[in-house]
């Protein structure tokens, strides 16, 4: 199991505007995506990925789009850790293929409720 990529979830509406802050205020290497769309990735220094994504679009992935936006269990971020193959956890979400984001993915939270993606890479 490999972090993959920290995951900053972003209200439709400030997309556009968190794009521009990572890419132009604090520099960092647009790996995918652009300003408005529902997902992009960012490269730093280190070799790490810091991602936005959609706070609705994960919550329909997680069954939290219900939820208050303000919700203190409406979640705000995600770890992402890329495994071999997913079916081999035991998640708290059916294991899907997700093949528009070119991942099999499912879902499960820490003791504290912190929400984590397991993802495996499609061919």
């Amino acid at each position: 199991m490999k972090i993959d990529q920290t995951r900053l979830l972003i209200s439709h509406d400030r997309l556009a505007e968190c794009f521009r802050f990572y890419s132009e205020v604090l520099g960092l290497e647009v790996t995918h995506g652009s300003a408005g769309k529902s997902y992009a990735s960012f490269k730093d220094g280190s070799g790490g990925t810091l991602a936005i994504f959609a706070e609705d679009d994960m919550g329909e992935a997680v069954g939290t789009t219900t939820l208050p936006r303000a919700s203190a269990h409406r979640d705000r971020t995600a770890v992402v850790m890329k495994v071999e193959n997913v079916d081999e956890f035991e998640p708290t979400t059916e294991p899907e293929d997700r093949p528009g984001w070119g991942i099999r993915t499912a879902h499960f939270r820490d003791p504290d409720g912190h929400l984590f993606e397991i993802i495996q890479y499609l061919d």
